[in-house]
């Protein structure tokens, strides 16, 4: 009989920091963050809010499951691809 014990190979590791930052953003602790929760969280270089649409085309490029939100994966690729 064989036994397989999955470990979890199918998630990516989580960064730690991302992981207090994404805690941070989901302000209703809901384990996803919206558009509205992404635009209040970020700011220009002027200090003033991203635009609401352009939250919403953010959380859209990374929103795997087409839910209108992103989990902690899909806010983890967000922030890698806005490092690049």
């Amino acid at each position: 009989m064989l036994v397989v014990i999955f470990l979890g190979f199918g998630q990516p590791q989580m960064d730690p920091q991302i992981v207090r930052w994404f805690q941070a953003v989901d302000t209703d602790r809901s384990g996803k963050i919206t558009a509205i929760e992404l635009q209040q969280a970020l700011t220009n270089n002027n200090w003033t809010k991203f635009n609401a649409e352009t939250c919403r085309l953010m959380i859209g490029m990374f929103d795997k499951d087409m839910s209108g939100t992103i989990d902690m994966y899909e806010f983890q690729a967000l922030y890698r691809y806005i490092q690049e």
